[in-house]
């Protein structure tokens, strides 16, 4: 088959799609990846076979229009027997033009539909109707999330024999623990890490607080904070508050930028926060499971059925800094606890979440459906 997969800037293809690109190219598909360009651009294209095309996240339509006219071009000329989309705005505009260039098997894989159960009741709806209708344009539905999956099939959006559960996963041999063992021998201090996008809907305002609360009690807790904000990401006014904390606490609250060996980070944490407003599947959340960290998170979507709640973390209530503060501090007070929930964890984590048997998975789907 010749196979694009197609998704709206580069940080998604590095960071998310290359396992499944390499699956298919080891059953000797055809596949040309698609993105905006980015700052992985160049590496990526140095392995793999990449088009740039600039596709917006914004709701812009002029943007779109633009993006939609190359696409069209892009799919007629190339002649796909299979367009697999990735990212909310993306697979709109996507899925429009692979059906108008007449593309045979067109696949969704919601990494997390935009529709969520904390969002406003009337735009919630808006978003439910969007993908209804979006659904005529659509063969498959992969969802990450079981929630997303039960949904899917709630809301008709496709027949339920077209909507399929793939779950996510890691590469089990990267995050490994027993590599990192020696990462984190100094253990004066109890270490909170948060890893993710610097946006406000990640949460890190509230963890901040949550931070500042507890530095001021406890001298034996710091706080460690991996990640950037990306070009595409909407402005947001999170960067003034955190200019506050590093001129106020640098010396417990640690910000280290963007983290390529995401396992080494891991490895030097007693416990790991993801206080996201909204997620599909966290990956993150599966990363450091396997790194067999302790995991705190809000009571949302993807987090709730990755996380035990009690058993492998704890999950507390959105945009609250105080259950967030308490829930570090409950991990805090008993470590061996903490290490112990760690540990299961782990062990749910290797049942779960390989990621080699998801994309496993999504190639034979891929093929069967096509062959019919």
């Amino acid at each position: 088959m010749k196979i694009c997969q197609i998704c709206a800037v580069d940080f998604t293809l590095k960071k998310f799609l290359l396992p499944l690109v390499d699956e298919l190219l080891n059953n000797n598909n055809e596949v040309i990846s698609v993105c905006s360009k980015g700052i992985y651009y160049d590496e990526l294209k140095s392995k793999y076979n990449i088009y740039p095309i600039h596709i917006s996240r914004s709701f812009n339509v002029f943007y779109h229009l633009k993006s939609s006219i190359k696409i069209y071009f892009f799919f007629k000329k190339n002649n796909f027997d299979v367009v697999h989309v990735h990212t909310p705005v993306a697979s709109i505009i996507v899925r429009i033009t692979a059906k108008l260039a007449g593309v045979k098997l067109i696949i969704y894989t919601a990494h997390g539909f935009y529709f969520h159960e904390n969002m406003n009741y009337f735009y919630k709806k808006f978003h439910i109707f969007l993908e209804f209708i979006m659904g005529y344009l659509t063969d498959l539905i992969f969802t990450q999330s079981y929630e997303d999956y039960l949904d899917a099939i709630k809301y008709n959006f496709l027949k339920k024999n077209k909507i399929f559960y793939i779950g996510n996963g890691v590469n089990i041999n990267k995050f490994n623990p027993q590599i990192y063992n020696d990462s984190n021998l100094n253990k004066n201090k109890f270490t909170v890490g948060f890893l993710g996008r610097i946006v406000k809907e990640k949460g890190i305002i509230e963890f901040l607080e949550a931070a500042e609360k507890i530095i001021i009690k406890y001298n034996d807790i710091e706080f460690l904070i991996g990640g950037t904000k990306l070009s595409s990401d909407v402005k947001d006014s999170v960067f003034k508050k955190i200019n506050y904390f590093k001129k106020n606490y640098n010396n417990k609250i640690k910000f280290l930028g963007n983290i390529e060996d995401t396992p080494k980070f891991y490895s030097r944490l007693d416990l790991f926060c993801l206080p996201s407003w909204r997620e599909g599947m966290p990956r993150t959340i599966i990363e450091a499971m396997m790194m067999k960290k302790c995991v705190i998170a809000s009571n949302i979507r993807g987090a709730r059925e990755e996380i035990i709640n009690n058993e492998t973390g704890y999950l507390f209530k959105i945009k609250s800094s105080e259950d967030i503060c308490n829930a570090i501090i409950k991990c805090y007070k008993d470590k061996n606890l903490t290490k112990a929930m760690g540990i299961k964890g782990q062990k749910r984590a290797l049942a779960i979440y390989d990621e080699s048997k998801i994309t496993k998975l999504q190639s034979q789907i891929i093929k069967s459906q096509f062959s019919k």
